[in-house]
Protein backbone atom coordinates (compact mmCIF):
# COMPACT_ATOMS: atom_id res chain seq x y z
CA UNK A 1 0.00 0.00 0.00
CA UNK A 2 1.30 3.21 -1.36
CA UNK A 3 0.92 6.59 1.23
CA UNK A 4 -1.49 7.71 -0.72
CA UNK A 5 -3.74 4.78 -0.57
CA UNK A 6 -2.84 4.77 2.98
CA UNK A 7 -3.72 8.13 3.99
CA UNK A 8 -7.26 7.44 2.20
CA UNK A 9 -7.80 4.17 4.39
CA UNK A 10 -7.10 6.28 7.42
CA UNK A 11 -9.35 8.96 6.74
CA UNK A 12 -12.29 6.50 5.45
CA UNK A 13 -11.52 4.75 9.47
CA UNK A 14 -11.46 8.16 11.03
CA UNK A 15 -14.55 9.45 9.32
CA UNK A 16 -16.53 5.64 10.12
CA UNK A 17 -15.88 6.24 13.91
CA UNK A 18 -17.31 9.29 14.09
CA UNK A 19 -20.48 10.32 13.12
CA UNK A 20 -19.20 14.17 13.17
CA UNK A 21 -17.40 13.55 10.48
CA UNK A 22 -18.98 11.29 8.27
CA UNK A 23 -19.24 12.74 5.65
CA UNK A 24 -16.96 14.59 3.42
CA UNK A 25 -18.36 17.49 3.62
CA UNK A 26 -18.29 17.53 7.68
CA UNK A 27 -14.74 16.83 7.61
CA UNK A 28 -13.97 20.25 5.15
CA UNK A 29 -16.18 22.07 7.92
CA UNK A 30 -14.38 20.79 10.61
CA UNK A 31 -11.16 21.39 9.22
CA UNK A 32 -11.77 25.25 9.91
CA UNK A 33 -11.22 25.97 6.08
CA UNK A 34 -7.94 24.20 5.57
CA UNK A 35 -9.60 22.03 3.14
CA UNK A 36 -12.23 21.59 0.69
CA UNK A 37 -14.85 19.19 0.12
CA UNK A 38 -13.09 18.38 -3.01
CA UNK A 39 -9.55 17.82 -1.51
CA UNK A 40 -11.20 15.04 0.68
CA UNK A 41 -12.94 13.72 -1.75
CA UNK A 42 -9.73 13.53 -4.14
CA UNK A 43 -7.79 12.39 -0.84
CA UNK A 44 -10.24 9.41 -0.29
CA UNK A 45 -10.40 8.49 -4.22
CA UNK A 46 -6.66 8.81 -4.45
CA UNK A 47 -7.30 10.87 -7.36
CA UNK A 48 -5.93 14.54 -8.55
CA UNK A 49 -2.73 16.31 -7.67
CA UNK A 50 -1.09 14.26 -4.20
CA UNK A 51 -2.13 15.97 -1.19
CA UNK A 52 0.06 18.61 0.40
CA UNK A 53 0.93 18.99 4.10
CA UNK A 54 -1.17 21.60 4.06
CA UNK A 55 -4.28 19.31 3.42
CA UNK A 56 -2.98 16.93 5.33
CA UNK A 57 -2.56 18.76 8.37
CA UNK A 58 -5.88 20.34 7.83
CA UNK A 59 -7.15 16.82 8.09
CA UNK A 60 -5.02 15.89 11.37
CA UNK A 61 -6.82 19.84 12.70
CA UNK A 62 -10.35 18.05 11.42
CA UNK A 63 -9.75 14.51 13.30
CA UNK A 64 -7.81 16.07 16.29
CA UNK A 65 -4.89 13.79 15.36
CA UNK A 66 -1.38 14.85 14.20
CA UNK A 67 -0.28 14.94 10.78
CA UNK A 68 1.84 12.25 11.20
CA UNK A 69 -0.57 9.79 12.54
CA UNK A 70 -2.79 9.93 9.26
CA UNK A 71 0.33 8.13 7.24
CA UNK A 72 0.98 5.59 9.97
CA UNK A 73 -0.38 2.29 9.35
CA UNK A 74 -1.88 2.06 12.68
CA UNK A 75 -2.64 6.17 13.09
CA UNK A 76 0.39 5.71 15.50
CA UNK A 77 -1.61 3.24 17.83
CA UNK A 78 1.26 0.87 19.06
CA UNK A 79 0.66 -2.65 17.98
CA UNK A 80 0.00 -4.91 20.86
CA UNK A 81 2.79 -7.16 21.57
CA UNK A 82 2.49 -10.61 19.76
CA UNK A 83 -0.27 -9.22 17.22
CA UNK A 84 0.33 -8.82 13.96
CA UNK A 85 -0.90 -5.92 11.57
CA UNK A 86 -3.86 -7.30 10.36
CA UNK A 87 -5.24 -8.84 13.56
CA UNK A 88 -4.87 -5.26 14.70
CA UNK A 89 -7.15 -3.58 12.04
CA UNK A 90 -9.59 -6.42 12.45
CA UNK A 91 -9.79 -5.35 16.08
CA UNK A 92 -9.72 -1.85 15.43
CA UNK A 93 -12.72 -2.01 12.88
CA UNK A 94 -14.60 -4.61 15.19
CA UNK A 95 -13.78 -1.52 17.98
CA UNK A 96 -14.79 0.77 15.75
CA UNK A 97 -18.00 -0.64 14.64
CA UNK A 98 -19.15 -0.76 18.20
CA UNK A 99 -18.69 2.48 18.87
CA UNK A 100 -20.46 3.72 15.63
CA UNK A 101 -23.51 1.54 16.51
CA UNK A 102 -23.25 3.11 20.48
CA UNK A 103 -23.45 6.56 19.05
CA UNK A 104 -25.89 6.01 16.43
CA UNK A 105 -29.84 5.26 17.49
Amino acid sequence: MNDRHLLAANVRKLMAADPNLDSQAKVAAASGGRVSQKTVSNILNVTGHAPTLDSISGLAHAFRVRPWNLLHPTLGIPLPKGQSEDEFYSRLDEAMAAIKAIRRP
